[in-house]
C-alpha cells in the first residue's frame, strides 16, 4: 500500500486504560494527544506535553491488527484491533505498553489545518538597510 490504510492526523479524543478513562491532561507523559499515519512502515505518536515519538507500524488489513514498535526492533510498544465505524473515526483496542487500553480517535479535516488556510508564504522582505 502506497499510504497507510490510516493515513491522517488523528486526535485522540478518549483513552480507557485499565478500565479507567484516563483525561487529557498535559501533565500526563504516558497519554497520546495525536498520531500521525503518513506512511505505511511507521507512525508518530504525539504525547500531551507534544514531545513525538516515532514507532514502527505493521498492518494486517485482513485482520484489522495494527502494531506498533520501538524503532530498535525490540518488543511490540502497542497491538491493537482497529474500527473504523466512520470515515472520520477510529477506534484502536488492545495493549499499551503493557496495559489494557481502548482509544477513539477523530481524524483532523486537512483542508482546516493552519497551513492550507491562506497558503504558506515562504518570502520575506528585505531587513531595512540590506540591498
Amino acid at each position: 500500500m502506497s499510504d497507510s490504510e490510516l493515513f491522517g492526523v488523528w486526535n485522540v479524543t478518549e483513552v480507557t486504560r485499565d478500565g479507567q478513562s484516563v483525561p487529557p491532561l498535559l501533565t500526563d507523559e504516558t497519554r497520546w494527544r495525536r498520531v500521525i499515519f503518513d506512511n505505511p512502515q511507521y507512525a508518530e505518536c504525539q504525547s500531551m506535553n507534544d514531545s513525538l515519538t516515532l514507532v514502527l507500524t505493521e498492518y494486517d488489513t485482513g485482520a484489522h491488527h495494527l502494531t506498533m514498535s520501538a524503532p530498535t526492533g525490540t518488543d511490540p510498544r502497542a497491538t491493537s484491533t482497529y474500527e473504523r465505524p466512520a470515515q472520520d473515526r477510529l477506534i484502536l483496542t488492545g495493549e499499551l505498553d503493557g496495559h489494557p487500553v481502548t482509544m477513539t480517535l477523530t481524524l483532523v479535516d486537512a483542508d482546516r489545518m493552519p497551513v492550507r488556510q491562506g497558503g504558506l508564504h515562504l518570502i520575506q522582505d528585505e531587513p531595512d538597510g540590506v540591498r
